[in-house]
């Protein structure tokens, strides 16, 4: 019977700290989805020179700040497809810009 009570306290216990986990990741969930939309306002607000920022500007702009494709795309609403197809586009004409040649593989 000892046995039995110490292994429900156990299980208890466990519900209850898999309970307090379950609610700290729904809250940082929220809190992630709200800044995501912080910073998509921010961006969708930007106008340098009075104009709108292209979406290749803004994918420049997060992966210079070090996020992933996937985080981008979240945070812009759009797929990840998207986003590294801009992330290409970038480096490629980063690659032209310093004149670096790509080297053709025979």
């Amino acid at each position: 019977m000892e046995l039995h009570m110490t292994i429900s306290k156990d299980t208890k216990f466990l519900a209850n700290r898999l309970d307090e986990i379950i609610d700290v990741l729904r809250e940082t969930q929220l809190f992630m989805k709200r800044f995501d939309s912080i910073i998509n306002v921010l961006l969708e607000t930007a106008r340098p020179a009075g104009k709108a920022l292209k979406v290749r500007d803004k994918v420049r702009i997060l992966a210079d700040s070090g996020l992933r494709p996937i985080e981008i795309a979240r945070i812009l609403g759009i797929s990840v497809t998207h986003v590294n197809v801009n992330l290409h586009s970038l480096r490629k004409y980063e690659k032209l810009q310093t004149g670096k040649k790509r080297i053709k593989r025979s």
